[in-house]
């Protein structure tokens, strides 16, 4: 099997007993065969055929003025409602060089891809276009990159959105704008996933770091990018929030002086609500103090220790609470919690809008522990822009460690699982989008995902946008050999099961 060739049969079960060969990317014993298979030869032609859907798309992308949140949709400043079908692209994958650009913006328009999410851009080295050392320039030569991609896909017709930041991380020139540098790269080695929901220095420096990008000025449209009607949406911050299980507590927890300061917030908290001892002592029972691991608790002494993993605060933790004062205790600090977020994302969302961002945004794609965990975090998100959720499911993504096994089996067997159990979190007035997804090989019902993601989800519920995880404008797009590598291309969409519908589904 050479890179331009690939023999498939489908369904695809017979490559469960090949993850071993994929594993070690050489191709098993029986892909020598012909019998049954067939040569796949992709011209990689972006050009028109009886495909193409470039004439489909507007050209270029805010003909109609920027995009719009208004009540349960997307709207145009125009009033035109719009529904997004994208694919999602990574790190430099983001900012092509401008041969790439060129080929992937025409073949995206060809396939009816309206919408692209870049995400987790704007790191340095190869996982961006971010400066080596300071967080709020960006490295010149990439950022051109951007540029010209970005300018493309708009005059094909196409919109992009800012999933910015994944494992967002500090550099030595942001320094004096942050509490405890020093810990954050001695501890974190610089990475402040989980953290930042709780420093708000680091916020400030994220924040900024997008308002730079932002109020720069794209060289090939001579439009900022806080003005610029083809950006869909920003998203504040991706696969993380405050509730979810022990991000934020392993974070803290490394961090001694961010954790210092964090607990005297709680302890702040607490005085304020209650005011005096006896009222804490009366609403939490003494049975509730000296539980996670201090000695003497008391408001005086602003000691109170500050639960920081999400599951206590789920529908698990919450019921394995031993009394009655400890279940109050969890309540009141999933209170607490949830209004630092609420904070967090309510300070992004002024510094946009301050900034002349009109458009919609994200708090964040992520979930939390069933019960209130997950409301108040739904709720934060609520409070400051669409609702946007992740899903996987099958193959790798349904890995059963204990038996070896892979879920290989379609949605049906489980009305209302997968996928399409995200819908769960639609919620009144305002839009949803599903931005990553995908049925993860190996799964032999793999090419069932897309078409029930567009007519069940989009159509018969109403969900108004959906990128899949994850197409590749470098070197894993078009080498078709990588789609069934079990490392790169478990959730690649560059294969005709997957790509090869949008046309339709467009």
């Amino acid at each position: 099997m050479n890179a331009r060739t690939i023999r498939f049969i489908i369904p695809v079960t017979a490559a469960l007993a090949a993850l071993a060969c994929l594993a070690a990317d050489t191709p098993p014993p029986w892909l020598n065969t012909t019998r049954g298979w067939y040569d796949f030869k992709p011209a990689n032609d972006s050009g028109p055929s009886v495909i193409g859907m470039q004439d489909w798309l507007e050209k270029p992308a805010g003909t109609r003025g920027g995009v719009r949140m208004v009540g349960d949709h997307f709207e145009f400043a125009d009033g035109t409602r719009v529904k997004f079908w994208g694919v999602n692209l990574g790190n430099m994958d983001c900012a092509p060089d401008k041969p790439a650009a060129d080929t992937w913006a025409d073949r995206y328009a060809k396939y009816g891809v309206n919408c692209v999410r870049l995400h987790k851009f704007i790191n340095s080295g190869s996982e961006g276009i971010g400066g080596e050392r300071d967080s709020t320039k960006y490295d010149p030569r990439k950022l051109d990159q951007l540029d010209y991609f970005s300018a493309k896909l708009k005059s094909n017709g196409m919109y992009f959105g800012w999933s910015h930041s994944y494992h967002f991380k500090v550099r030595p020139g942001d320094r004096a704008r942050l509490v405890a540098y020093d810990e954050i790269e001695t501890k974190l080695k610089g990475d402040t996933l989980g953290l930042i929901n709780a420093a708000e220095d680091v916020q400030d420096v994220m924040i900024a770091a997008v308002l730079a990008l932002l109020a720069h000025t794209n060289a090939y449209t001579g439009i900022p990018y806080a003005k610029e009607p083809a950006l869909a949406f920003i998203e504040f911050q991706n696969e993380d929030d405050i509730l979810f299980y022990s991000t934020t507590q392993n974070a803290l927890d490394a961090c001694p002086t961010y954790k210092r300061l964090f607990v005297r917030k709680w302890n702040a908290w607490l005085t304020n609500k209650y005011r005096t001892e006896q009222a804490l002592e009366k609403a939490w029972g003494k049975e509730a103090f000296d539980v996670y691991g201090v000695k003497n608790e008391s408001l005086e002494k602003q000691n109170i220790a500050l639960q920081l993993n999400g599951w206590f605060m789920g529908n698990a933790g919450l019921t394995q609470a031993v009394d009655r004062g400890t279940f109050v205790r969890l309540v009141d600090n999933a209170a607490f919690l949830h209004e630092q977020q609420n904070a967090y994302y309510s300070k992004f969302l002024k510094a946009l809008r301050d900034a002349g961002y009109e458009g919609p945004t994200v708090g964040s794609c992520w979930q939390a522990p069933a019960g209130i965990a997950s409301y108040y975090n739904l709720l934060s998100d609520y409070l400051v822009g669409f609702i946007d959720r992740h899903n996987y499911f099958g193959g790798m993504g349904g890995y059963r460690p204990v038996t070896g096994t892979f879920r290989n089996e379609a949605h049906v067997t489980h009305p209302g699982s997968g996928l399409l159990s995200s819908g769960l979190q639609q919620v009144v007035d305002r839009p949803f989008a599903l931005s990553e997804w995908a049925s993860v090989f190996p799964n032999e019902w793999y090419a069932e995902s897309p078409v029930m993601i567009a007519a069940y989800g989009l159509g018969l519920q109403g969900w108004d946008a959906s990128y899949q995880f994850a197409s590749s404008t470098g070197r894993r797009g078009l080498g078709y050999q990588k789609a069934l590598h079990l490392g790169t291309g478990m959730w690649l969409t560059e294969i005709p099961t997957q790509i090869g519908m949008y046309p339709l589904i467009a």
